[in-house]
């Protein structure tokens, strides 16, 4: 391998493992927050919380049209006008968090007043301009690759927050004391965000105004949207399909998929500023970089899944306890579809580095389509353990026609070695391990460990070359550096 492949590789890493930590962190974070909900306050409370904290982020997503995408890749691409893009940023969101803030606030007004409901919806309209502006000033840290700011800080604000949010649980508050200790978080971040990401100098330019920004943003937010409705709909429709405690039950195991598929989509930015500079004018490189960077990718995933695979009811009755038993079986199924939403983002991520923003959005509505309709089919027919398959069959149709597109119109990466055997390895564990569902953990991880030793054998996941390189890589980054070559040498 060349010094520009390693010095590249590198760099990815690093951002990844920056990333991926934060990633950890929030959603590690989010977990623990869900979990005490469910500990404190029982199934229907967690089903509660599980609604209004869908409807939360939809919103919020939603209110920053795409920003957290386009700034990561700007800022990436002009790293000089990070400031003036911010500020662009900060002005588009105040602005619109205004309307779903007067929403939230109506909201409020029409529930009973005093019900945990009302006050929660009252935090979501004091958090609404503090949650989409941490949402962007997130994406101009990992854009301009200061991951060491973006980790200390969510670190420190994320764990003051939590620990006041149990105090509040042991004093008797409601769940309306999750909604205040994420604004608590969110905010205190901010206020160490904002003075650093302003202080750059203010690139006076057109291309940074707020309505080019917005403009160029637009396909991101459909995108964002449609992908975020993606992952909410499970608990936006149970509601009304199976009621508030089996939504709150579904959601012990959800919770779990979302944290490790959420934690992807955020590790994966950290390869973002690299796809930009390959996919604006892709050469052959940038097949290897796509191919390696999703089969890689689902291997890591799919270690992660196998563990919870294996131990799904002790996850389940250690964090949540006897009343949410039922969420075991569909966590191991959520679990194999998060390998696959992995790996579809990956190449969503390539897709919108070589600026195919609008290809992706039909496809992602075609898999949202069909999502709800096996919810409602399958979920009516099966329960819980429906909808987790209703999950994973719109997420493997999603991936077969972004593969299609991503082949035709971007990289022609070799399927069989990057997409499919790293694919099928996961999927072949798991089909096992749902069949032998009922037996003991020692003979559910033998036969785990087993099944895994045959197929990495017999598909030739690691030939010789690829661990050479890895090796290669770790030695290099393990150099201080002014020791390392630079990629010209």
């Amino acid at each position: 391998m060349s010094n520009s492949s390693v010095t590249a590789a590198s760099r990815i890493f690093k951002n990844f493992a920056a990333l991926f930590v934060v990633g950890v962190f929030n959603k590690a974070m989010g977990l623990v927050i869900a979990v005490l909900v469910a500990r404190f306050l029982g199934p229907e409370s967690t089903g509660l919380f599980a609604l209004l904290f869908g409807i939360a982020i939809l919103i919020e997503n939603t209110a920053v049209v795409g920003l957290q995408d386009t700034l990561v890749r700007e800022v990436a691409s002009h790293l000089d006008k990070a400031a003036a893009l911010y500020r662009s940023a900060l002005i588009i969101v105040i602005l619109l968090s205004v309307v779903p803030a007067l929403g939230f606030l109506v909201a409020a007004s029409i529930v009973d007043q005093g019900e945990p409901t009302a006050t929660s919806l009252l935090i979501l309209a004091i958090g609404m301009p503090v949650a989409t502006t941490f949402i962007i000033s997130q994406a101009v840290l990992q854009g301009a690759e200061r991951m060491q700011l973006l980790t200390w800080t969510t670190v420190t604000t994320r764990l003051a927050s939590l620990i006041w949010l149990v105090h509040a649980l042991y004093q008797g508050a409601g769940v309306e004391a999750a909604f205040l200790s994420r604004l608590f978080f969110q905010g205190s971040a901010i206020v160490v965000f904002i003075p650093v990401l302003l202080r750059g100098k203010m690139v006076p330019d057109v291309w940074t105004k707020p309505t080019k920004l917005a403009a160029r943003s637009l396909p991101f937010a459909l995108n964002r949207a449609v992908f975020d409705l993606s992952i909410r709909a499970p608990v936006l429709i149970l509601p009304m399909l199976l009621g508030l405690a089996r939504t709150g039950i579904f959601d012990a195991a959800d919770r779990i998929r979302q944290a490790a598929a959420i934690t992807v989509a955020a590790a994966t930015v950290g390869i973002m500023p690299a796809f930009a500079r390959h996919f604006t004018d892709p050469v052959e490189s940038s097949q290897n970089l796509l191919g390696f960077s999703a089969k890689y990718t689902c291997l890591l995933i799919s270690v992660v899944a196998t563990a919870i695979a294996v131990t799904s009811g002790w996850i389940i009755d250690i964090l949540y306890g006897d009343e949410f038993a039922d969420a075991a079986l569909p966590l191991q199924i959520l679990v194999w579809a998060h390998v696959i939403i992995a790996v579809d983002i990956i190449l969503k991520q390539a897709m919108l580095a070589g600026n195919f923003e609008y290809a992706v959005v039909p496809r992602a509505v075609v898999g949202l389509v069909v999502q709800i309709l096996l919810i409602f089919v399958l979920g009516s027919i099966f329960d819980l353990v429906g909808v987790a398959f209703a999950i994973l069959i719109s997420a493997a149709l999603v991936l077969a026609i972004d593969l299609r597109f991503v082949i035709a119109k971007l990289a022609a990466i070799e399927v069989d070695r990057f997409i499919l055997k790293p694919l099928a390895c996961p999927l072949l564990v798991g089909s096992v391990l749902l069949v032998i569902d009922d037996k003991d953990f020692a003979i559910r991880l033998l036969a785990a460990t087993v099944i895994w030793l045959i197929v990495v054998v017999a598909f030739r996941l690691l030939p010789k070359k690829e661990i050479d390189f890895l090796f290669e890589l770790s030695a290099f980054l393990k150099l201080r550096p002014r020791e390392r070559p630079k990629a010209n040498d």
